[in-house]
């Protein structure tokens, strides 16, 4: 493909997506013209249009995929930094900030969300937020904490599509609602489980993370019912 200005493609359909990738070859023609390599995650009919022409200056091609080729493309644009968006909501079993008399703790509900780091080479990091409720108190907990993720063990479990296993370890700093005079710590390890969605075995775009937490209280005048478990399920998407 030749041309002065990147391609830009889209499999023939509606509505029109873009699974190619592109890759530009070095150097340039006397003409000032570029030559790309297209590789498709499928082989299907695709649009190919250069960006800055005129609308309707395009053609329709039937290009085949090369399955190693794109897979080794997307594995290395998925080595590349990437920052993105997690959301995740889940339970909590029972722990207790401060002794109440004739007070059971019971186990609540959490939500968070965090900006994703991804290194693109086995590690992650999570820095954000999120709020856990305490039944049968009058107050809840809003933390703030930061999580490395390693990576351990990937595969294929649906398709193509990438499934990974992790070790997980958190820090947090949380404040009770509503006043209280309690700020407690938070150190907590775990593991992870994440089931990319996007095709061709990447590691990037929308993914699906369920995940298990033990977790250890500090900072917290209660002595007893200070460790507690988690489970979480969200969503993230890192470009």
């Amino acid at each position: 493909v030749l041309g002065t200005s990147a391609p830009l493609t889209a499999v023939a359909q509606d509505p029109p997506r873009y699974p190619a990738f592109v890759y530009q070859r070095d150097g340039a023609g006397a003409d000032g013209s570029l030559v790309f390599e297209l590789h498709p995650a499928r082989s299907a009919l695709h649009v190919l249009k250069l960006a800055g022409m005129t609308p309707g200056s395009e053609v329709v091609l039937r290009v085949y995929s090369n399955e190693l080729e794109a897979q080794r493309f997307a594995q290395e644009r998925d080595r590349k930094w990437g920052i993105g968006l997690a959301l995740a909501a889940g339970l909590h079993s029972s722990y207790r900030l401060e002794p109440v008399s004739g007070v059971d703790p019971a186990g609540g509900s959490a939500m968070e969300g965090c900006l994703v780091l991804d290194s693109g080479r086995g590690v992650s990091g999570c820095l954000g937020g999120g709020y856990e409720s305490l039944p049968g108190m009058d107050y809840g907990i809003e933390w703030a904490f930061a999580e490395a993720r390693v990576q351990l063990l990937s595969g294929r479990l649906i398709g193509d599509r990438l499934s990974q296993a992790g070790i997980l370890f958190r820090a947090a700093q949380g404040g009770a609602t509503r006043s209280r005079n309690i700020d407690p710590s938070l150190l907590a390890t775990g593991i992870m489980i994440t089931q990319h969605l996007a095709g061709v075995s990447r590691a990037r775009g929308w993914s699906a993370q369920l995940s298990y937490q033990h977790g250890w209280l500090g900072n917290v005048p209660e002595l007893h019912r200070r460790q507690f478990d988690r489970i979480i399920t969200g969503l993230s998407w890192v470009p």
